[in-house]
């Protein structure tokens, strides 16, 4: 119940700033378009223009709460509330803008602290906290770390299908219109980018929603290859990057 409790908080709290990043929505033909202008803006360091790119204010709107519920036989605390009322989208566009953040917030972290302050990573990725009195400068090493503007490094060798077979097999294809109706969506599936940065390459996972003819970015995280939210970046060779996409 506390848990929950600080969860709604948290969530309404954030409406104020939510307004802030009410960015014209983008038109993509097809996941990679939307990916790549997803990927420009981040590089860009444009927090709106990464939102342009997304399904956050189609899913606000649009989020089937009963339909969500009955599919997966599950009531979460962290679900999205149901878009019967004006105010209560609202507090959904907070929820779905708080989750872009929070994955551009640890994809950031991931690349940036990987190679030196690997152990620090590791613990946020967990959703724990770093705590080792034998390393005093290690809030410092992590600011100096990780700066907005290296973000720039950023470049996208490759975007491909995640394990072509499964995700296009009938049962999955099913599980992604029944996903796609519940935010009043057309289609969904999933995609994975190979990006370079720092002279290493990670693999990132996006989950797409299309609406007509244009597919938005839903979040950075592809189930089929296993990346998460929390976690982001994963690293990966280009070699074991074309044997997934195969």
């Amino acid at each position: 119940m506390r848990l929950l409790k600080s969860w709604i908080v948290v969530v309404v709290a954030s409406l104020w700033w939510t307004g802030a990043y009410a960015a014209d929505e983008g038109h993509f033909k097809t996941p990679e378009e939307a990916i790549t202008a997803f990927m420009d803006a981040l590089k860009n360091q444009d927090f709106e223009a990464i939102l342009a790119t997304t399904a956050v204010d189609r899913m606000s709107k649009g989020f089937d709460f009963v339909a969500q519920s009955e599919q997966i036989k599950l009531i979460a605390p962290y679900y999205a509330m149901p878009a019967s009322d004006p105010f209560f989208t609202s507090v959904n566009k907070a929820i779905y803008t708080g989750e872009i953040a929070r994955s551009i917030q640890y994809f950031t972290y991931s690349l940036m602290m990987m190679t030196n302050n690997r152990v620090i990573v590791d613990a946020l990725t967990e959703g724990t906290s770093y705590t080792n009195p034998n390393y005093p400068t290690a809030a410092r090493d992590m600011f100096d770390a990780v700066q907005a503007k290296r973000l720039s490094e950023l470049s996208i060798s490759k975007i491909g299908t995640p394990s072509p077979e499964k995700l296009n097999s009938e049962q999955q294809q099913r599980l992604f219109s029944q996903h796609a109706r519940n935010f009043r969506g057309d289609a969904a599936t999933e995609r994975v980018a190979l990006v370079s940065f720092d002279d290493l390459n990670f693999l990132v996972g996006f989950s797409l929603i299309r609406y007509g003819d244009d597919w938005l970015v839903e979040r950075m995280t592809s189930w089929i290859a296993g990346t998460r939210s929390l976690a982001p970046a994963k690293w990966i060779t280009p070699d074991e990057f074309e044997a997934l996409i195969r």
